[in-house]
């Protein structure tokens, strides 16, 4: 089987160009609406979720047993993929579906555990990919140098989210969006850490315990495991202290605060760990495509990791991983329609969000609340 290593990704379908047109009336009094506008979207969106006490999201299918539910998964996907998943481009996107997934579950944790809305999650898979390719670069093995890149990610997301430390939600998305925005300007730009124009090539295979991951197929394996540690990550901390009080802070952050949670620690223990996952997929993807370049981590593919989170279901940390599948294999199952791809990947999107406002992992909570009476209907039936 012969692959291709130094391709793009995709990263779904590209998001418009901004406008940049006047309008009419002046700039201040526009200025003013828009964030007012923009502050009363987030807080609907946030309240459509289930993210305050407003709306409050089901809980997911595998409250009961989160431990057990991650295992069966990582078995079921570790023996249906490989099988069902034949062809190069197939692998591809399989690799491509377990790299988002983390990235993605590093926004879910300061999203939708946090209630921080953060634009630079993709700069922090930049400052991970880039860190790992230097430390690669000076001799380093894979591991130390994926470590080494979900540290870096760690360290620049504690001193954003110190700097960021008093900003309420609107203003920390702004602060995060222009995080973002310098970030692509440092990272072309810095010719000794990331290349020149940002581009850094000739990474080798990642390579572990002996064994080198040399092609979509073997990598499947790392990526899987990447993904099983960031899912018990997850669930450790939903059913821990910390993401007790985390739920607190989000759905009342003032009551929070009255009961004595250090609300603003909490958002930056949970930012940084969100950004070390972040940091973390980035790491795995360089390595996996042999190069990193700054056109990467754009604003397009931050935008898809919020696609994932919503789409997906943020009021669990499954929602990332349906997200994510959704985000990476939809294009592909519409390229018989590339002419009018954009536009039913539109529709889909409005679909969804319109009929499933909790995401997909709602759907499940919603057909598995439909068979529930059924089964109870049958045994009091069979009692009868």
């Amino acid at each position: 089987m012969t692959e291709t290593r130094n391709s793009a990704a995709p990263t779904g379908v590209d998001a418009p160009e901004p406008d940049t047109s006047p309008r009419n009336g002046t700039a201040p009094a526009r200025t003013a609406v828009s964030l007012e506008a923009l502050s009363t979207g987030l807080d609907t969106l946030r309240a459509r979720i289930g993210m305050t006490p407003r709306g409050t999201v089901k809980p997911p299918v595998y409250a009961r047993h989160q431990y057990l539910t991650v295992i069966v998964f990582l078995a079921a996907t570790a023996l249906a993929a490989p099988r069902l998943v034949t062809s190069a481009e197939g692998s591809n996107l399989l690799d491509l579906w377990l790299i988002y997934s983390l990235a993605g579950i590093g926004f879910y944790w300061i999203f939708g555990l946090g209630g921080r809305f953060a634009f630079c999650q993709t700069t922090m898979m930049a400052v991970g990919a880039y860190a790992s390719a230097y430390a690669t670069g000076h001799g380093r093995p894979f591991w130390q140098s994926a470590l080494i890149g979900a540290c870096a990610a760690g360290a620049v997301a504690a001193v954003v989210g110190l700097a960021l430390a008093g900003a309420q939600h609107f203003a920390f998305a702004i602060g995060t969006l222009a995080v973002s925005q310098i970030g692509l300007v440092v990272f072309s730009r810095t010719s000794d850490f990331t290349g020149v124009n940002g581009q850094v090539t000739g990474l080798p295979y990642a390579s572990l315990f002996g064994h080198t991951f040399d092609s979509d197929r073997s990598a499947f394996w790392l990526f899987l495991g990447a993904l099983g540690a960031a899912l018990l990550l997850g669930v450790f901390l939903e059913r821990s202290p910390l993401g007790r009080e985390a739920v607190a802070a989000r759905d009342g952050e003032t009551v929070a605060r009255t009961a004595g949670i250090a609300v603003r620690r909490l958002h930056l223990t949970l930012y940084v760990l969100g950004s070390v996952a972040g940091g973390l997929s980035g790491a795995l993807l360089a390595n996996w495509q042999g190069f990193v370049g700054v056109d990467q981590f754009g604003l397009d593919l931050g935008i898809g990791i919020f696609l994932m989170v919503i789409l997906g279901g943020a009021g669990s940390i499954w929602g990332p991983v349906l997200g994510a599948g959704f985000y990476v294999w939809a294009p592909r199952l519409l390229s018989d329609f590339q002419e009018y791809q954009g536009v039913v990947y539109g529709a889909l999107l409005l679909v969804m969000i319109m009929v499933a406002p909790e995401g997909l992992i709602g759907l499940a909570g919603r057909a598995r609340a439909l068979v529930r009476p059924v089964r109870t209907r049958a045994g009091k039936g069979r009692r009868a």
